[in-house]
């Protein structure tokens, strides 16, 4: 499935505004990552990122968190759903695709 973005552009003067939904969204995600009540000044990292390690602290035993841990671990839990999902609906007879039992599957 191909997804076609339109992009929405405004002329301001001398800048342009993207102004289509992926522009607006991103710009939305961008704002909640930062915390405006710091000075940056005396903290970029807080000011630009602060809202999202508010919104997203350390997990339990992880000594490193960011973005793409998060993504990743989003990703497992909706694959492990499909995968889940789908086994249980599949036909009684399923086919081992795993020539060796023993051996994992990678």
């Amino acid at each position: 499935m191909m997804t076609a973005l339109r992009v929405a552009t405004v002329t301001d003067g001398s800048r342009e505004l993207c102004l289509s939904e992926a522009c607006v969204t991103l710009a939305g995600r961008m704002v909640e990552a930062m915390d405006r009540q710091a000075d940056p000044c005396q903290d970029f990292y807080q000011y630009a990122c602060g809202g999202w390690t508010r919104k997203n602290p350390l997990p339990d035993g992880r000594s490193h968190w960011d973005t793409f841990d998060s993504l990743r671990e989003n990703n497992q839990a909706l694959l492990k759903h499909i995968l889940g999902t789908t086994h249980t609906h599949t036909h009684t007879h399923t086919h081992n695709l795993n020539p060796n039992p023993a051996a994992p599957i990678c």
